[in-house]
């Protein structure tokens, strides 16, 4: 046995994560946990939890009960304070943060209904309409109703539940996706507009969302107590062109999903709203789709099709090739490397589960986050086919780390399966284009950084 040996180490960048939607199925705390055990033993430390969305609402609000009474799929599809308790806790061991989303003002559905009668109103609107194509991206329809004053005193409510229940100080507000049709088709909604002198138009929209996001926030600082609270918005219209001054730099952080690559008009779209919200002095966290998604490539669930929206598969390897320091200085961003590394805190894989739930999420998680994990940690610059730096250096160590985690009997991550398991037992056999030096690179660090992961993973189970 090898002793005497130290290891300095840290991370390229600080934060690195996982999102995972918890409302269009149902994902139970023994699962969450188990994702917990995966994240942390390649030493990620987020996990964001899309904790609500228009389809159901499973987190239980001790201060607005109604939430989850109304929104649940089912009366043990919740998230209770014991059970969010039990998995904060857990995650924390593990050192990992618990971010949570209460995505809005879009998003929202299911669970909201229960404002007439109790009195308060429409706190929803557009809920389940038809044909929800016209008013939202995917059934069941459902959008706020941000000219209800009483809104916003259950937004303050639940803000102060989150914060209860999380104690991280982050918190992600949502904001994607906002439809201005759904508006539209509400007379109580455009005639508040009118009273503003704002006009029934893409820009009187606008002003309407602003009105909306300044109000939220508000809410939030009352909720959490703080003059400026850490808050994530994730990339919208809101975030591109001019309409992106209407968010102060110093209070928003925002996650990108939208592509790095292409030559689409939407593609050219997402691309230079990147750029700008870089050159711009934004921070962001990564989610570009077309690299990070876990969910794409599974086929169609609405209409017939063998592709779902943001088909094909992603595969481990261009997981672990999404690179946004190539991307910046390939895109030719005017902004220095220093400040790039200060703006993009960092980034993370995300599984939205229309097509998942506990019976497969582990296998779409991983290994693909365990590969992403890598890259945010070292970030090694990109090399040629075999160099450190490129998925082919990399993909012997993911296959053996994957391995590990199936037999590790303190919580065990049943992961995707890579290869065949002799490829496991002969090292480098299983490669297209083999050269002594990158065997020899392999066999080296095979040996130290596996059980580096290893013996990570066995302190923190």
């Amino acid at each position: 046995m090898v002793t005497g040996i130290k290891i300095e180490d840290s991370p390229y960048y600080l934060w690195r994560g996982l999102s995972v939607d918890t409302s269009r199925n149902f994902i139970s705390p023994p699962v969450i946990k188990n994702i917990l055990t995966g994240l942390a033993a390649a030493k990620m430390n987020t996990l964001h939890w899309h904790l609500t969305d228009s389809h159901s609402f499973p987190y239980v609000s001790s201060r607005v009960p109604e939430m989850s009474q109304y929104g649940a799929y089912l009366p043990n599809k919740i998230y209770s304070a014991d059970d969010i308790a039990d998995i904060v806790q857990y995650a924390k061991k593990l050192g990992i943060r618990v971010v949570p989303e209460l995505d809005a003002p879009a998003h929202v559905g299911y669970g909201w209904q229960w404002g007439p009668s109790a009195g308060k109103g429409n706190l929803v609107v557009c809920l389940g309409k038809e044909p929800w194509t016209e008013y939202c991206l995917e059934p069941p329809c459902g959008q706020m109703n941000v000219v209800n004053d009483d809104l916003y005193l259950t937004l303050k409510k639940l803000y102060t539940d989150l914060k209860e229940s999380f104690p991280s100080d982050w918190f992600h507000m949502g904001g994607d996706e906002v439809n201005f049709n759904c508006w539209k088709s509400e007379e109580t909604i455009t005639d508040f507009m009118k009273t503003k002198g704002w006009k029934i138009n893409d820009e009187g929209f606008m002003k309407l969302w602003d009105y909306y996001q300044t109000k939220a926030y508000g809410q939030l600082k009352e909720a959490r107590e703080e003059e400026s609270p850490k808050a994530i918005l994730w990339s919208s219209r809101m975030t591109e062109g001019d309409d992106l001054s209407l968010l102060s730099k110093d209070d928003y952080v925002i996650q990108f999903w939208g592509t790095t690559v292409g030559d689409s008009e939407e593609a050219k779209k997402h691309k230079k709203q990147l750029k700008e919200m870089l050159e711009k002095g934004y921070r962001v966290i990564m989610s570009n789709h077309n690299e990070l998604y876990l969910d794409c490539g599974f086929g169609a669930w609405v209409g017939a099709g063998p592709n779902n929206w943001c088909s094909p598969f992603k595969s481990w390897h261009q997981v672990y090739m999404s690179d946004i320091r190539q991307w910046i200085e390939d895109e030719k961003v005017d902004i220095t490397e220093t400040k790039a590394k200060q703006q993009v805190l960092g980034g993370e894989t995300a599984i939205w589960t229309e097509q998942t739930s506990d019976s497969d999420i582990i296998y779409k998680v991983f290994p693909r986050t365990w590969a992403y994990a890598e890259r945010l940690w070292t970030n090694p610059s990109k090399g040629e086919s075999g160099d450190l730096g490129s998925w082919e250096e990399a993909e012997e160590r993911l296959t053996h780390f994957a391995s590990l985690m199936k037999e590790e009997v303190r919580g065990a991550v049943l992961s995707n399966t890579m290869k065949p398991e002799y490829c496991l037992q002969n090292d480098g056999k299983c490669v297209l284009e083999s050269n002594g030096s990158y065997i020899k690179l392999l066999h080296l660090e095979l040996i130290l950084v596996v059980s580096v992961f290893h013996l990570f993973s066995l302190y923190y189970s």
